[in-house]
């Protein structure tokens, strides 16, 4: 006596179930209808399921009960469950969608553990032709579903907090409980199994740290002190610092997240394409040394302080070898080389075409690294040989013989770093080129300028000299890192046809400066820094209804995967420029008034905060109510008896 709609699709019978007596209509699309007269002010409600099992009798049968169910119970427990959520108003709707959308997408990258990773996980993008793995591991979609690095848990994590840090927990834990007895963690572990084979990126104790900020909980951070402690020590394993100086090397570009460099890339024309395990980076070293400060601050809360002696050392050589690569009239950071840990600018020594010699009888006055760069429309045959006659820094003669083997193309561009440091270089021999091939020998440019080197600041490793410089000639000019729309990954990017892929706008290494700003008490820079990233994601959200992966600087348009993690804006940074941060539904901590042109309200677990240029206003759920003007930064504490 019931009308229903019901369909099969591969194993599964969906059925739609509506109540009142819904019936069905011929029509070239199959329907259940009402047909309602409803009086001025009448309503007529009904409740629509689709149940889906495997026997139709199965799917009716769920259907009718689930409608059956108390559905304004239902509705009431799902109004308490979002009164727990972050809600942000600003003084401008833009803005308020714009932080609504991205907690939506954040929650949607989460998948459900399976027997590789006990706790949740996420993917880069879930789209609807991607919302599902039906191998339950994303093993059938692309790297955007193989699995967590840690800069990206890092990053999202930042999305779920403070709402939930069960959540970015979980993150963490999965990648300690891949850890190896030798503390080794993988940089890329994934619901299949996944892993790269290379060392985790040093963002776990920055992660921890994070998490720590929110929920106040020491048995959190005796749990993974330890593990923490030993993966940072792996970083100083022989296969990491392989000249043995306490600094280590990247030993791939992918750990470092911005695989787009120009200094080590291989895949644009434009690229320099340095070895990058044999350049030691300042990206690196400060991230190691924010990791190594931060699990200092940790050990002092647990009472593991003696613990960290033999860290202590290496930070301090870390922040000296930063130091030592500061170029003060540039300004920046710089990259340096390995083994003479020199900064060497780019030069193009000879050149020619097809093969032959290249003769040259060049001293150097420091020993330097060279790169061979050949162009070619075909790859090369297994008959190419390059042969290069040259002079170690020692004097001892060396012929340095390169194989088809060695040399790894694409886009017709092969650039190959030359393993050792010379004096002098006396000529090369080339064979096996196609005739119309290009040929040239260069000394590696390090000159190059990321956004990666700006990571200093967010290590707290600039002095106060150093940042107003940075501010002054970098961070603030528009030639330069200060864009309308944020930091793009290069300041000025040559030639004109890198333009494309450097300015544009990477949101984790913006957040960082941002973060690092914060710490140093430069709170308008940040909050101008944030405003400027949000007014590129608003226009994307205007024109395209979903965020991209990244922003470009000088125009606010956007390229990239649609919805792609690190295309949203962190939430928690934003409630730190804002000056607030919620510890608990008793507990709200007030580091500054507001920065922004607009009052803000943040409510949270049934508290509000509204944070306004001169005070900050604290209701909590039980109708007490607090106002600070001075004394900040300070904690706001519900009374109870």
């Amino acid at each position: 006596a019931t009308t229903v709609l019901q369909g099969t699709t591969e194993n599964l019978a969906p059925i739609l179930f509506m109540t009142g007596g819904a019936t069905g209509e011929a029509s070239p699309y199959p329907n259940l209808y009402h047909n309602l007269d409803l009086a001025p002010n009448a309503f007529r409600r009904f409740t629509w399921v689709l149940a889906s099992c495997q026997d139709p009798d199965d799917s009716f049968r769920h259907a009718r009960l689930t409608a059956a169910q108390n559905w304004d119970a239902e509705t009431a427990r799902i109004k308490m469950l979002a009164a727990q959520a972050i809600r942000i108003q600003t003084g401008d709707p833009d803005w308020d969608a714009a932080l609504a959308f991205t907690q939506k997408n954040a929650y949607s990258l989460r998948y459900s553990p399976n027997q590789a990773l006990k706790q949740p996980t996420f993917v880069s993008t879930r789209l609807p032709d991607q919302g599902y793995s039906q191998q339950g591991s994303g093993a059938e979609y692309n790297h955007l579903w193989s699995g967590q690095t840690p800069i990206e848990a890092w990053h999202l994590a930042q999305l779920f907090l403070p709402e939930d840090p069960q959540s970015a927990a979980g993150l963490l834990k999965n990648f300690l409980a891949s850890q190896a007895e030798n503390g080794f963690i993988d940089h890329k572990i994934g619901l299949g199994g996944q892993h790269s084979g290379l060392n985790a990126a040093p963002f776990l104790v920055s992660l921890t740290w994070k998490i720590y900020t929110y929920t106040r909980d020491p048995q959190f951070l005796k749990e993974v002190f330890r593990p923490l402690m030993w993966h940072l020590q792996t970083w100083f394993w022989d296969d990491h610092d392989r000249d043995g100086d306490g600094i280590p090397e990247w030993s791939n570009l992918l750990q470092t997240g911005y695989d787009e460099n120009p200094a080590f890339s291989h895949w644009q024309p434009w690229s320099i394409g340095a070895d990058i395990q044999r350049v030691e980076s300042p990206d690196l070293c400060a991230y190691l040394y924010r990791e190594i400060t931060l699990l200092g601050k940790i050990a002092a809360i647990i009472g593991e302080r003696e613990t960290m002696t033999a860290l202590d050392a290496l930070a301090n050589n870390l922040l000296t070898a930063v130091q030592n690569s500061w170029n003060g009239r540039r300004p920046t950071y710089q990259y340096w080389d390995r083994d003479s840990h020199l900064t060497s600018k780019g030069e193009i020594l000879k050149e020619r075409t097809g093969p032959g010699e290249l003769l040259l009888d060049l001293v150097f006055d420091l020993p330097t690294r060279l790169q061979i760069r050949i162009e070619s429309q075909e790859p090369p045959s297994s008959k190419t040989e390059i042969s290069v006659h040259a002079q170690l820094d020692n004097g001892q003669h060396r012929v340095e013989t390169i194989t088809a083997a060695d040399l790894n193309w694409s886009e017709g561009v092969c650039i190959y770093t030359l393993p050792n440091l010379y004096s002098e270089i006396e000529h090369l021999h080339i064979q096996g080129l196609p005739a119309e091939s290009q040929a040239r020998l260069q000394i590696v440019d390090l000159y190059q300028e990321d956004h990666t080197l700006l990571t200093p600041i967010w290590a707290g490793i600039p002095s106060g000299e150093q940042l107003d410089m940075l501010l002054e000639r970098k961070l603030q000019r528009e030639t330069a890192y200060g864009r309308r729309y944020g930091i793009p990954a290069q300041p000025s990017p040559k030639p004109k046809a890198a333009e494309d892929s450097g300015l544009l706008v990477w949101l984790p290494w913006n957040a960082m400066v941002a973060e690092g700003l914060l710490d140093y008490g430069k709170v308008e820079a940040a909050a101008d820094l944030y405003s400027r990233n949000m007014a590129a994601v608003i226009q994307t959200l205007k024109q395209e209804a979903n965020f991209r992966t990244y922003y470009h600087a000088v125009e606010g348009t956007s390229v990239g995967q649609r919805n792609h993690l690190i295309g949203l804006p962190q939430i928690s940074l934003f409630l730190e420029i804002l000056g607030i941060r919620p510890l608990s539904s008793g507990e709200i901590e007030v580091l500054h008034t507001n920065p922004f042109p607009w009052p803000v309200t943040v409510s949270f677990r049934g508290n509000t905060i509204i944070s306004e240029a001169d005070q900050v206003t604290v209701k909590f759920i039980h109708g007490e109510e607090i106002t600070i003007s001075e004394e900040l930064p300070c904690v706001c504490l519900l009374y109870t008896s």
